[in-house]
């Protein structure tokens, strides 16, 4: 997996940086309820309920190590290991401060959606000829779930990025061995002069809108 720099796989204490993937959920919960009421021989209506309920997707801080751009993230690299968040804030001369890191997810998503149908047979003594409405409400309940979090440490404007030991990408081994072996984060962002972004822990997506979508079929 290491298809490009290697020092991505590491955290800022020189260890591996797994941990979950970004779409783990570890419970999740599904379930749907069909009923069909035949009112008369060419009246017929079904209604269906879906539910589900997932757990949130982990949140990982990340920041650009030894270079950066404007307006993307170039190096970006998990500090603290995959699903693990630090809290940021700055004073007054914009230094950062961050807290410890800790495990961190999106909230739970859940979401109803809701299925009607109403079928007329022309004929009744033709069971396939019909006439049908049908409604769909997807996000019955026009919930909106938080689903993703802006991850990134750094402004990707400022291009500032973290240079542990004061050594560049371009600083060949010495830079690797800094950012593979291990460095204190804080001073290491401190040092750098770090600009910390001003969407950093903002919600940057969330649950679709409620949507209805109406059908009319025929067969025959």
């Amino acid at each position: 997996r290491s298809f490009d720099e290697p020092f991505y796989y590491f955290t800022d204490t020189g260890k591996s940086a797994n941990g979950p993937l970004p779409t783990d959920r570890p419970n999740t919960f599904k379930g749907y309820v069909y009923y069909t009421q035949p009112w008369n021989k060419r009246h017929t209506s079904t209604i269906g309920i879906f539910q589900v309920a997932y757990q949130g997707t982990p949140v990982t801080t990340y920041a650009d190590i030894g270079s950066a751009q404007s307006g993307s993230p170039l190096e970006a690299t998990y500090l603290f290991g995959r699903g693990k968040w630090v809290d940021a804030t700055t004073d007054g001369d914009g230094n950062i401060t961050i807290g410890n890191p800790y495990n961190k997810r999106t909230p739970w998503y859940t979401q109803s959606d809701l299925n009607f149908r109403h079928e007329v047979k022309i004929n009744p003594g033709n069971s396939v000829q019909a006439i049908a409405f049908e409604a769909t409400l997807t996000n019955l309940f026009n919930q909106k779930a938080v689903t993703q979090y802006q991850a990134s440490l750094n402004a990707w404007n400022a291009s500032t990025p973290l240079v542990p030991g004061g050594q560049s990408i371009y600083g060949g081994a010495p830079f690797y061995q800094a950012v593979e072996t291990g460095y204190n984060a804080q001073n290491t962002i401190t040092n750098s002069g770090v600009i910390l972004s001003n969407e950093y822990g903002k919600a940057s997506g969330w649950q679709a809108a409620r949507t209805v979508r109406l059908t009319l079929r025929y067969t025959f």
